[in-house]
């Protein structure tokens, strides 16, 4: 029961955050287009975006969790 409203509330978490990231995915490819990032910048900023984004989220997971 537990494991089933997790994976519930993350997958509500993801809907939440779909359109910052979507953004973050375009802003991204524009500078990339215009040369204002290399390649390895690109995937450098592409994973800490992504790191930092999961645990924002796997904070907001466990206040939303602790309040069930």
């Amino acid at each position: 029961m537990m494991q089933t409203k997790c994976a519930a509330i993350w997958k509500s978490l993801n809907q939440e955050d779909g359109p910052v990231i979507a953004q973050f995915g375009l802003d991204q490819l524009k500078r990339r287009e215009e040369g204002k990032i290399n390649a390895e910048q690109h995937l450098g900023e592409n994973m800490a975006f992504i790191k930092q984004s999961t645990e924002k989220r796997l904070e907001r997971l466990k206040e939303r969790m602790a309040k069930e």
